[in-house]
């Protein structure tokens, strides 16, 4: 999946050199100066790169780690979860927006997938690779088959695609094709690293006991370069199943594994969300390793509080009874009381357990965030004080307003003002607490950082009070990057003052970063001209950055009116490859019948400081 938001300002030395394959971004070191050229050429602010449809070579290949990467870098790779794209077209059919229209009935295999097959042909392997995740995406099982023909591509980038998209298909036959290419026993194309590593991934993607047997294979042979072992953690992580998450809670310990790999052990125990997981993940925080150790404090964000399985049956007992009134026979009223009295002792109980459970979690990321721990990294202060919002509830919001009011790094503070905004959206007593406190931080701030992550937090409390403070800030604000954080702020909270604006900073501003923060903005409104904007912007030259900001736009609205401007973009011969790879990419976001992109769970919740390729390209695929 594609992402082109102007969020990741601090990523600079994760990437500075952004091509366009259904969905990457190539790491590199930023400009000396901090700036990063534009899609024309010239030095523009310093941003995020834009992520590019699958297939294109890199230019050049980060190798140092990375310790110093601000809120921005979580927020792009988070982001989906919290977006919401979609929510005016899945709405309730009796009450259809007026203007945002979900695709009609017979248009994907009728127009989108016969166009995204003849793009499998196209002469530039970055349209081929995006045309083949999107197919993968449709869900359509007669592309199968051209989507295999794809693992021979003479393109290594196409076939590593062509893997993670027959996982995303998940059609008959898919596993034991992906199981061969990820033990690289195939040799005619030789399979890379990374086209294994995708393969991994893509076993993942759907359960199976077979997916299960050879994810755990992969982590017995011993493995040159990390890609694919990692790939294989996470892919464990994601399935969820019992025997996985056994053999990655063995992994965390096992030192005969690189630290880097047991690092995304961590990462996939908590995609798996089984509670024993917490067991092996708390020790994790005062792990050697700092990967461990920051991995871990992202981890145990997935462990807030569960509802009680049984929470359910006695909800509909109640209701039987209530809807019976005193028509109910004697015996039968005695026997829902009795069941009911069980199913209220075991409820107690499971709320009881996790009660403790989440106390436990929560002191111990407290403990984190605060410093007071051991060997507690700014990277772990960081993402402990986002799992604490995660978790969320009253508790969390009391400890992240201690956290970020003793918080002496300013990127400390940043993060402890989102997952404040995160923690609360579930809190009941300190909701209003919270909102004012991240209302008083944005009016205070007086660092870019904090006035943008205080900016976006308003965006995810959602509150329409918001929308004139912000309206007004994105009004009188003169830096690119805060005004690109103003201006998506003033979609997600539902502005409609804000579509002029917007509208306005496509067409004049020639900062790349702000404008695909509008466009995702507008993409955000319920609003007839937002996608008519997008769909000129499509249609204008402006280089590859700003296609692929209203194409990505375009498609996670699910508006229909999108399919034909994004199919003409695919098939337009004089365009540039990396924009009709970027239509490519939004077609497949179209195609998609969830509100959240299916690889999007491969980039939330993950460590992007380590180093390891292939899981860096997956968590930037869109």
């Amino acid at each position: 999946m594609l992402r082109v938001s102007a969020l990741l300002i601090a990523l600079l030395s994760l990437a500075a050199d952004a091509f366009a394959h259904g969905g990457r971004t190539t790491p590199a070191p930023p400009l000396s100066n901090g700036a990063a050229p534009n899609a024309s050429g010239a030095v523009a602010p310093a941003g995020p790169p834009a992520r590019t449809p699958a297939g294109v070579t890199p230019r050049r290949r980060a190798t140092s780690r990375t310790t110093d990467v601000g809120w921005q870098a979580w927020w792009d790779h988070n982001r989906d979860a919290y977006l919401r794209f979609r929510a005016p077209v899945h709405r309730d059919p009796a009450t259809p927006s007026a203007n945002a229209q979900a695709p009609a009935d017979g248009w994907l295999e009728q127009r989108v997938v016969p166009a995204l097959i003849r793009a499998l042909g196209d002469e530039h392997h970055e349209v081929r690779g995006a045309a083949a995740i999107a197919l993968g995406k449709t869900g359509v099982d007669a592309v199968a088959g051209p989507i295999a023909v794809r693992l021979a591509d003479p393109h290594s980038e196409v076939r590593q695609s062509a893997a993670l998209a027959l996982g995303l298909l998940g059609a008959e036959g898919a596993p034991e094709r992906l199981a061969t290419v990820c033990a690289g026993r195939q040799r005619t194309p030789r399979f890379t690293l990374r086209a294994r590593a995708f393969a991994a991934l893509g076993l993942g993607l759907r359960a199976s006991p077979a997916a299960i047997d050879r994810l755990r294979d992969v982590l017995e042979r011993r493995e040159a370069a990390h890609d694919v072992p990692a790939c294989a953690l996470l892919a464990l992580g994601e399935l969820g199943d019992e025997r996985g998450v056994r053999a990655l809670a063995r992994a965390i310990d096992a030192r005969r594994l690189p630290d880097e790999v047991r690092a995304f052990a961590a990462i996939a125990l908590g995609k798996s969300a089984a509670p024993d997981a917490v067991d092996a993940l708390l020790p994790a925080l005062v792990d050697r390793s700092a990967d461990v150790r920051a991995s871990a404090a992202i981890a145990l964000g997935a462990f807030g509080p569960r509802p009680s399985p049984d929470a359910r049956e006695r909800r509909l007992i109640a209701e039987r009874i209530a809807a019976a009134g005193g028509s109910m026979r004697p015996r039968a009223r005695e026997r829902l009381d009795r069941r009911a009295a069980e199913l209220d002792a075991r409820i107690d109980a499971w709320v009881a357990a996790e009660t403790e459970r989440t106390r436990r979690v929560l002191t111990a990321l407290r403990s984190v965030a605060s410093g007071r721990r051991s060997r507690g990294t700014l990277p772990a202060r960081n993402f402990a004080a986002i799992s604490i919002g995660r978790i969320g509830g009253d508790a969390a919001v009391r400890a992240l307003i201690d956290v970020a009011d003793r918080a002496k790094p300013v990127e400390l503070r940043a993060f402890a003002t989102l997952g404040l905004a995160l923690a609360a959206r579930t809190a009941t007593d300190e909701r209003e607490r919270a909102a004012h406190w991240i209302g008083r931080a944005f009016t205070r701030a007086r660092t870019a950082d904090l006035r943008g992550a205080s900016a976006i937090a308003l965006g995810l409390l959602g509150r329409p009070e918001a929308r004139e403070p912000l309206l007004a800030a994105l009004r009188d604000a003169e830096d690119h990057t805060v005004r690109g954080h103003l201006a998506l702020a003033t979609g997600m909270v539902g502005c409609r003052e804000a579509i002029e604006p917007l509208r306005r900073i496509l067409r004049l501003e020639t900062n790349v970063l702000l404008r695909r923060n509008a466009a995702l903005a507008l993409g955000l409104l319920d609003d007839r001209t937002g996608t008519e904007t997008l769909v000129a912007v499509l249609r204008r030259s402006g280089g590859r950055l700003v296609h692929g900001s209203a194409a990505l736009a375009l498609g996670r609205t699910g508006d229909r009116r999108a399919i034909d401007p994004l199919i003409e973009l695919l098939h337009a011969e004089r365009a540039p490859s990396q924009s009709r790879a970027f239509a490519a990419v939004a077609l497949g976001l179209l195609a998609e019948d969830a509100p959240v992109p299916r690889l999007a769970r491969f980039s939330a919740a993950n460590n992007y400081l380590i180093p390891v390729a292939a899981v860096r390209d997956a968590m930037d695929i869109l």
